[in-house]
């Protein structure tokens, strides 16, 4: 199976300085390090790719997979991503 990057758009609400506020990105309970993903900050859009083989190889796992970002005065965020490698 090939892999490709999965991308997600997240948009922040009003604060440009959402991003920098960000203190960790997990992966269904990893947490994720700056060499697992790139960022696109666009203000108060953020768009993160997921890069890396240990990403790849839990989204190969079937089911739902939750990314959470934790970012300092704001509640968690969570995206539920169901891969579709057809």
């Amino acid at each position: 199976m090939s892999f490709n990057t999965p991308t997600i758009n997240y948009f922040s609400g009003n604060d440009p300085e959402y991003f920098s506020k960000i203190t960790s990105i997990s992966l269904d309970g990893i947490v994720l390090t700056e060499s697992d993903y790139t960022v696109d900050d666009r203000g108060i859009e953020v768009f993160f790719s997921f890069t890396s083989k240990k990403v790849e190889g839990q989204l190969d796992k079937e089911g739902i997979h939750t990314i959470t970002i934790k970012a300092t005065g704001y509640e968690d965020a969570t995206v539920n991503v169901v891969p579709d490698w057809s």
